[in-house]
């Protein structure tokens, strides 16, 4: 059954906030339906960085609620033969290009998804570079009015699905990576609050020459300055310092190596 759509369109993107881009998309969906609520979840995505962009859509639009249409646009294969796909999936809906950036989202739940083939829901003319204004935006507009996904174009499955690094677990210890660095220089790693919680409460991290003794509960918990671990509000653990940057302190940064042992005494 097709969600009821609630007129929240939500915009991820790679786009920057210093060029027309993020205007312009909002400008089309606005001319489509006036009453849209548009929410930018962020604009600042790397460049072309994909596995980012799939997992700040996927905990992102978690905090959203039924019937929301999500836009995602990090799209270096624009004007390709790489497809453009609306998704329904865990009552809500996605638009965006089939290159992985909704790996994380159906990864659980495959939903259903269309080809955007129906061109009477495309800006015209459509720009080859532009996608992003002149068919992702139109069509989220158009599904937060109601249109059927349906009308979009036909039904496709396997879709496009990023390389996620996953964490090696085992009864002693857990190996994984950092996937990110947030505004603040948090590290933000791709080990999950339920794997740490099997290795118990006396947990040592090391991330290149560190040793960080313990997971604490909060920043403050740690003096100011001071590198700590954490599990942060997407509860996955978060390497920090508290009122500084981890990222610089540490020269760490997506893919820099994070292992967590059962410490001596454990």
């Amino acid at each position: 059954m097709q969600p009821t759509t609630n007129g929240i369109v939500t915009l991820t993107t790679d786009f920057g906030v210093q060029d027309l881009f993020v205007g312009v998309v909002k400008g089309v969906i606005l001319g489509i339906n006036r009453v849209a609520t548009l929410v930018d979840i962020t604009h600042g995505i790397p460049p072309q960085d994909i596995p980012t962009a799939a997992l700040v859509v996927d905990a992102a639009s978690r905090c959203f609620p039924p019937g929301t249409v999500h836009v995602v646009v990090v799209d270096p294969g624009v004007g390709s033969e790489r497809r453009n796909i609306a998704l329904a999936c865990r009552g809500q809906y996605f638009v965006a290009p089939d290159n992985g950036v909704l790996t994380a989202v159906h990864a659980d739940n495959p939903g259903v998804a269309v080809s955007l083939e129906e061109t009477v829901f495309f800006r015209n003319p459509a720009s080859a570079t532009f996608h992003g204004r002149d068919i992702f935006a139109p069509v989220a507009a158009y599904l937060s009015r109601g249109t059927p996904l349906t009308s979009l174009g036909p039904t496709v499955t396997g879709l496009v699905c990023a390389d996620l690094p996953q964490p090696t677990v085992s009864s002693t210890a857990i190996d994984g990576q950092v996937l990110m660095v947030d505004h603040f220089g948090n590290l933000i790693t791709n080990i999950c609050s339920a794997a740490l919680e099997a290795l118990g409460a006396n947990v040592q991290i090391a991330i290149g020459s560190e040793r960080i003794a313990g997971i604490q509960p909060s920043y403050a918990q740690a003096p100011p300055q001071t590198l700590l671990a954490a599990i942060n509000s997407f509860e996955v653990l978060e390497i920090a310092v508290n009122q500084g940057n981890a990222a610089e302190q540490l020269q760490a940064g997506a893919g820099t190596p994070v292992r967590v042992n059962i410490s001596a005494g454990g």
